[in-house]
This record gives C-alpha cells, structure tokens and sequence, in this order.
C-alpha cells in the first residue's frame, strides 16, 4: 500500500514515528503494513527502500505538481499535501483555496461554512499538530497548548507560507462583516436550512441525544426560574441586599485597620514652616537614610502624613510628645503645632468599597421600580456557534429577563472565533463575557477576575512571554504558581479569605512562604465585593442525554473532536 491510502491522523504518526518532515513526504512512497488495517494506531510502518529512476529524476517541478493534484481525495489530505507546493512563497487565502479548488477540494458532506473556513480549521490543526507533536506527555502538551498556543507570528515558521495579514483569519480573529455575511443567525443560532452552521469548520454539539439534553436545560430554565417574574426581581434584590451588607461589613472592618491620614495643623505658616524644618527634617531626619520613623510619608505640598502601619503611627506620636516636652516655654510656638486625623479621608479600598455600595443600592431601587429588568448570570461551555446560549437568550428576552454570561474556552483559535461571533452580534452578546482560560483552573481559582489582562506582564517565567497565574499539578498535590513562586491550593483558598477580610500583603507574607507581589496578584484579581456568583450552571462534561428508549447507541462516534455545546 501506499502512504496517501493512510488517513490525516495517520500519517502524522507516520511521520513523527520516522523522523520525517511531513511537507516533504512522498505520499506515493510505498510502505509495509505489518497490521494489514489502516486503522490499527500502533502498527507498525516500514518504508520500503526504493531506488529512484532517471526517468523519475528528469522529471520537472509541474509535472510533480500535477501528480501532487490525484494523489488523495480525502480533503484533510489535499490542504495538508499541497502545502509543500507553496513553501516560502506568500499567498493569500483566498489564492489558496483557489489551488486547492482547482485540484478538485470540496468541503466534506457534514461542513456547513465556506471552504476557507474549513481550510483555516485544517491549516491552524496541523500547525497545532507540528508545534507540540515533540511533547509526549499529553498533560504536559495541554498545557503548553494554553499557555503558548499556535499565534499569527507561528504560522510563517511552522507552515513554511507566509499568508500575511490572512494569518489573523487563520486564528480566528475574523472581522465582523465576514462574520455577518456568512454566518447570519436567526434566533436558534441555525442558518436558512435550518442546520447549525459549522463555524469556520468547528462542528456542532450535536445528534439526537444531545438535542434532547439541550431541551431538558432550557425547560429547566423556564420552569424553575423564568414562569415568575415577580418572584425572580425579589429574589434578585434580597441577593443583591446581602451583598451590600456584606459590603458595609468589609468596609467597617477596612477601617478598623486603616491607619488613615493625618494633616499638619499650625496656628500660623511661620510656625508651620519651623515645624517642618525642626521636626520633621532634623529630629526625625525625614528623606535621609538615618530617617527615624520608617513607614512613614510626608507630603509637602498638602503638609499631610500618611503610614504604612500602626507601628509606624504610634513611634510618630512617640516622637512628636518628646518634641514637645523639650520644648522650654510653654510660650514655645512649636508646642501649638498639632497634628490631627483626616475624617474625610477615605483609603483607596474604602472608595472602591463605597462606590460598589452606591451601584448596588441604585440597582436595587431600579429593579424594585421596574426601570430595569431582572437578569441571570450564566455559566457555560459554548463553542463559536453558542448553540446552548442562544437557545437560553432567546427564551429570557422574550419573558424579558436580561442574560449575562461568562463563556471560558482555553484553544486559542476557537477563543478568537467566539470573540469574532459576540462582535459580529452585539444586539445578541451585550452582556456576554469570553475568558480565555481553562475552565478547571478558572473554578480552583475561585473565578478570579481579569485574569489575562493583570497577569501577562514583566519578565517571562515560560515560553510565551507571559507570567501567569495558574494550577500545576505536583505529587497528587495541586499548587496556585505565580512566576517561580508557587503556594499549595489550599493555602490559596485560605489566603482569599485573609484577603477579603482587608488584611495586607505585608502581614500576610510573615504566615505564607511568598512575596508582596504574589500576594497582590492575587489581591488584585479578587476585588472585594466582586465574587462571581451564577444563577445557571451548564458544564457539558458527561456528554449527551442517552437514558431515553428512543435514543441511538453511538450517537457520538463520528463527533469532531472540537465539537462543542
């Protein structure tokens, strides 16, 4: 047999198994099949040595182009095996898929989106296939998938073709006319023939028991949160009022611990200004190196002082009644300068923390009053066609219930489309959030917010530029690790807790074995008050409803690998 008789899959194998680079195979090689099935996945492949003959040699470069147009007609197969045609040459998509057209490529019977589309899906697969086909440990190879996925800058170099600016297409970042225009949604997400669309090549979650699962959510929905209005607005707001109790507690106990702002008061400028020249410069030797009370500011211009710590304050104090008592006169104008708290001062969490009171009591007022309509948070695992989330859309804004949703996806390309979709929708998407993240890590770490936006930053601890916060997996034990630093899970869960109690970065580092910017990271990613909370759950993880008697057996043995919800 011969190698263009192996499927995509196998002759990927094929090629890591000896060492090959698969955009310079000889698909009409001949090999020996030790198995005799081209579906055994270990079989055992030789290539049979094969003197080549002048005739073969004398051969030109287009009539080796033209047997490279009959040698398959698997339309995996063709995309992958003209790539070698094209290597360090620049073409666009479009002048592509136009070759591949000419060698007779049609998209496959279960493909419903333009073949540039599929080809893209099939280009950014191999691309994913030779990037990390050198990982053997599959744990090891997803993570580096999440962490250092496939980009535009990789294409060039894996692929061998620069596509220029249709790289971008080929990740997914897809304009919002293309998007309108080929994939145009009416309610359930289906196109004129009421098929889903296969989005640039991912299929559907689909099949009969799926479909049926799909219904069992969205009647679930309806049923036990959507047929009372009137009891989901007063649910709503009792939540939304013990969130702002919750608030005013933190906000209490912030201020407990907050050693505030102090402000310089003097009878006259003459006996500010020699305040400041002998106590401040020259008894406590402020901004020298021999300054003696340490974790503490003072600003000039407003004549303000603020401390790190109460340490900090009471040697202040300390210092500041020894400066007095030496005075000789009770005449003295230095004995009149007091220094005072600042009531009005609010710290910057206090601020945040009142700011978030204000919005949540406006809230309450408006949804009470009928100016705004009542809303469910939902968590779910979509794909680029958001089959499950349009069905759930469509059924809340006809009983006008807002919907917010928080969508996770960790491939990078299917993340770009998913973006690419809620742009080219935004009527559909208004309140519709896209983390790029692993839905695992994202529940460990308590959904910690703006993950990506606080993290990718500073030097790089891994291959893809980017320190992150993220779940490793070490001796049946999981740890939060942040650069080279890394706390056990357990003491993360417990550190969140310190942390939305108000206490510091500071304190915390003499209890946990980590830095101050460790432990801000994670302070910054879990604002008070901002716990994620979600009215829906749907985790496809056990896949398809099968427990009906009418439902098929294999229902899901010819799904994509990429299929989603």
């Amino acid at each position: 047999m011969y190698l263009k008789e192996l499927s995509y899959t196998e002759l990927v194998q094929y090629c890591l198994d000896n060492g090959l680079d698969i955009l310079e195979v000889d698909v009409n090689s001949e090999i020996i099949d030790d198995s005799k099935s081209s579906k055994t996945k270990n079989k055992k492949i030789k290539p049979k040595a094969k003197k080549p003959s002048k005739e073969k040699k004398s051969k030109t470069k287009k009539n080796e182009t033209e047997k490279a147009k009959v040698s398959t007609k698997n339309p995996r197969d063709i995309i992958v095996q003209s790539l070698a045609e094209f290597r360090d040459r620049k073409i666009s998509l479009d002048e592509f898929v136009y070759e591949l057209e000419n060698k007779g490529l049609t998209l496959p019977d279960d493909i419903n989106c333009p073949l540039a589309g599929f080809v893209s899906d099939v280009l950014y697969e191999h691309a994913e296939a030779l990037k990390f086909a050198g990982i053997t440990n599959s744990s090891k190879r997803s993570r580096k998938r999440i962490l250092n996925p496939v980009n535009v800058l990789d294409l060039k170099g894996i692929l061998k073709i620069d596509f220029g600016d249709d790289a971008e297409h080929i990740v997914g970042i897809i304009g919002r006319n293309y998007f309108a225009k080929n994939y145009p949604l009416n309610k359930s997400g289906k196109d004129h023939d009421d098929s889903y669309f296969t989005i640039e090549g991912t299929r559907y979650w689909g099949g009969e028991g799926k479909q049926k699962t799909r219904k069992l959510f969205i009647d679930f929905v309806n049923r036990y949160l959507v047929s009372n209005i009137n009891d989901m607005i007063e649910l709503q707001a009792t939540d939304l009022e013990g969130q702002l109790s919750s608030i005013n507690s933190r906000i209490k106990q912030v201020l407990s611990q907050e050693v505030g702002r102090f402000v310089i008061n003097a009878p006259s400028s003459q006996a500010l200004a020699t305040f400041k020249k002998y106590f401040i410069e020259e008894n406590l030797g402020y901004g020298k190196e021999s300054q003696r009370i340490k974790g503490m500011h003072f600003d000039s211009e407003d004549n303000s002082i603020i401390f790190e710590d109460f340490e900090s304050k009471d040697n202040f104090f300390k210092a500041l009644n020894h400066f007095r008592d030496n005075r000789r006169s009770h005449n003295d104008i230095l004995r009149k300068v007091d220094v005072r708290k600042d009531q009005n001062f609010s710290p910057i969490k206090v601020v945040y923390l009142k700011d978030n009171s204000d919005e949540i009591k406006e809230e309450i007022r408006k949804l009470r009053s009928g100016e705004i309509l009542p809303s469910l948070n939902y968590l779910g695992l979509e794909g680029p066609g958001f089959a499950s989330y349009l069905l759930l859309h469509d059924l809340l804004s006809s009983n006008k219930v807002n919907l917010r949703s928080f969508t996770p996806e960790y491939n990078y390309r299917l993340f770009n489309l998913m973006n690419s979709m809620a742009k080219a929708n935004p009527e559909k998407f208004r309140d519709a959030h896209i983390e790029r993240g692993n839905i695992d890590d994202l529940i460990l770490l308590d959904f910690a917010r703006n993950q990506s936006t606080l993290l990718q930053r500073g030097n790089s601890s891994n291959s893809n530029g980017n320190r992150a916060l993220e779940i490793v997996y070490d001796n049946k034990n999981y740890y939060v690790c942040y650069d080279e630093e890394r706390i056990s899970l357990h003491h993360y869960e417990n550190l969140v807790k310190e942390l939305r109690k108000g206490l510091k970065a500071r304190a915390l580092t003499r209890k946990y074995p980590v830095s101050e910017e460790f432990i801000n990271v994670i302070d910054g990613m879990h604002e008070k008050g901002d716990e994620r909370r979600f009215d829906i759950v749907f985790l496809d993880y056990l896949g398809p409803y099968q427990n009906t008697p009418d439902s098929k057996q294999g229902d899901d043995d010819n799904d994509h690998k990429k299929a989603r919800i």
